[in-house]
């Protein structure tokens, strides 16, 4: 197979993306700074295409932003976290409505089974243990959007990548991960079983509420902005 194929270089741009997308997470590059194509192209030994290419489905994700022909790491702002929450909140209430009616008996013991792991991980309050609530949070949460059964709503709640920049601010700021998910888990879950749309209804908006308080105290103790 020839170095131009197009399997590896989807591979390679591929790479190129988790890579970049990486160092945005862990806020490596702080809100604002530009990205030259030539400096990480150079930084990861590529050429400048799959650099760009990544860029591109960066601005798709909302990590980056693009203007003066240029391309710069978006500054996560009390705005932007309140939006990113507003439409979190969007997804997982369009979600419930398409799927707490007819979530089977199996999805049910699973989606009780994450919301399990959550609350083992919210007693486990020494930093050390940080990052796991953070996994299980994230699970727990795409899970109940994959319960719908549309792949393109599951991909747009993937795309936010909100919970992925939670978990890097707070482990590095080292804030309380759980507020009072664990009881408004178990809420969620329970809704579900009863196949109570109302019920599913508000306890997502509290969740996500809860969510949102977290991520603007994260912002408030790093002066703002990251």
């Amino acid at each position: 197979m020839s170095a131009k194929s197009p399997i590896i270089r989807y591979e390679l741009n591929d790479q190129v993306y988790r890579s970049i997308k990486e160092r945005l997470l862990t806020r490596e590059f702080g809100g604002g700074a530009k990205l030259g194509l030539q400096a990480l192209a150079d930084d990861l030994g590529v050429s400048r295409s799959p650099v760009a290419h990544a860029l591109t489905r960066l601005v798709a994700d909302g990590l980056v932003i693009s203007y003066r022909r240029g391309f710069h790491v978006r500054p996560l702002t009390a705005e932007l976290m309140t939006d990113a929450h507003e439409a979190r909140l969007a997804l997982e209430l369009h979600a419930a409505e398409l799927s707490v009616k007819r979530v089977s008996p199996e999805e049910l013991e699973a989606f009780r089974s994450r919301m399990r792991l959550t609350q083992i991980a919210v007693h486990e309050r020494e930093m050390g243990h940080a990052r796991e609530y953070m996994l299980a949070n994230k699970e727990f949460h795409e899970f109940q959007v994959d319960l719908a059964g549309n792949s393109f709503l599951s991909d747009m709640y993937r795309r936010l990548c909100l919970h992925q920049l939670m978990e890097r601010t707070i482990l590095v700021l080292g804030i309380s991960a759980a507020g009072g998910s664990s009881e408004e888990h178990e809420a969620i879950v329970a809704a579900f079983e009863s196949r109570d749309l109302a019920a599913a209804r508000d306890a997502l908006r509290r969740n996500v509420e809860t969510g949102k308080a977290i991520a603007l105290e994260a912002l408030t103790l790093a002066g703002g902005v990251l």
